[in-house]
């Protein structure tokens, strides 16, 4: 992760947002895919109330 969005994704971690894969790491070179984004965006929703 670059070092400018590491605080970021440390809160998103933080707040459950993004969890990772499931070897406790995160491929920020990778794309996102479809599944993974609306999983992202759907646990936003829920915070903020929206769902």
């Amino acid at each position: 992760i670059s070092e400018w969005a590491k605080n970021v994704v440390a809160n998103a971690v933080k707040l459950g947002i993004v969890r990772g894969y499931e070897d406790n790491t995160f491929k920020p070179k990778d794309n996102a895919t479809r599944a993974e984004a609306a999983a992202m965006l759907y646990r936003i929703l829920e915070k903020t109330g929206n769902i």
